[in-house]
């Protein structure tokens, strides 16, 4: 239940992500700069098993995470691990290969079905997918915009975010940044569970962040959304340099 759109430019990237959630789980906790085996990022944590979706590290690589319901329906009742946890523990690669090489290595049986989406500068985007039986990879993720998931109605949902990105989206480079910022902003009361800021009786849309990396530095923007609100609340910003 989420959507990832990113426009990459040369040197630089601007990445929005919408984070929905059921209404049982636990609020999240906002992004904050961490370490792991030496290398800096800025990621939220999950709130029930301190995992993230999302992390943005030092050498401008961010990695996001999206659930594969329709992988996900006939899996055994059993104990998996998070796999927020999974995302978290790639957040010291330093590009796609060290991400690919990770991925391969690991048992993905212990994680329910999965998206995985890569943004680096000069690069298109990367795209894995675990479908509880193999791990498939895809160069060219640009070609897949918006990636978005639901648990509800999942191809009608997907079909009608998608129209309305193309219906969102102009050709004019210059005012991209903003078009997607209304793309991830769209609440329509009407087709609540259908929109990117969606509302549903069981869940909703409860944050948006916002990932700018240049060469300049790299910055998370980070908006939480209160329950039954359709806005989203001011943002919490991040800076964090990056590796040249």
């Amino acid at each position: 239940m989420c959507t990832v759109t990113w426009w990459s430019q040369p040197l630089k990237y601007d990445l929005f992500f919408n984070r929905d959630e059921l209404k049982t789980r636990k609020p999240a906790y906002p992004p904050e700069v961490c370490k792991l085996n030496g290398v800096n990022y800025i990621a939220p944590k999950d709130g029930d098993f301190s995992g993230t979706w999302i992390f943005v590290n030092q050498y401008g690589l961010t990695l996001s995470l999206l659930n594969y319901y329709s992988a996900d329906v006939n899996l055994p009742d059993v104990q998996f691990t998070s796999r927020g946890l999974l995302v978290l523990s790639l957040a010291d690669c330093r590009n796609y290969k060290e991400v690919n090489n990770r991925l391969i290595k690991l048992n993905l049986s212990v994680y329910r079905p999965f998206y995985l989406v890569g943004l680096l500068p000069n690069n298109q985007g990367h795209f894995w997918c675990w479908d509880a039986n193999r791990l498939n990879a895809e160069s060219n993720a640009d070609s897949l915009l918006p990636i978005t998931t639901s648990s509800f109605q999942s191809k009608d949902v997907i079909k009608f975010r998608k129209k309305l990105y193309s219906e969102t989206i102009s050709c004019n480079e210059s005012d991209r940044f903003e078009k997607l910022k209304i793309f991830h902003e769209s609440h329509n009361s009407e087709r609540g569970a259908y929109s990117v800021c969606m509302n549903r009786p069981d869940a909703r849309t409860v944050s948006m962040s916002k990932i700018s990396v240049s060469n300049n530095g790299i910055e998370f923007s980070y908006h939480s959304r209160e329950t039954n609100e359709e806005k989203f609340s001011d943002e919490i910003m991040i800076s964090l340099g990056i590796l040249r």
